[in-house]
């Protein structure tokens, strides 16, 4: 049953991604003068994951690309 588990023993997984082509389509100039900025072409995805204890972080990684079921397997594995 779930309520013998040790909430101690458990860890838990949060997995997030970002695109780092992201940029913001307005800006902020001075009166009478316009705001110039390059936009990237393409930006990588990159993902988080990490894992989360009573006592802290117990592991995280960095991925450059999507979190998938290879990815998932060596994080768990390490």
């Amino acid at each position: 049953m779930i309520r013998d588990i040790r909430v101690e023993g458990l860890v838990l997984l949060g997995e997030s991604g970002v695109n780092l082509g992201l940029i913001r389509l307005f800006a902020w100039a001075m009166s009478g003068q316009r705001a110039y900025g390059a936009q990237p072409k393409r930006g990588r995805n990159v993902s988080l994951v990490a894992g989360l204890s009573l006592a802290g972080v117990v592991a995280s990684a960095v991925i450059l690309g999507a979190f998938e079921s290879l990815s998932f397997e060596a994080f768990v594995a390490t």
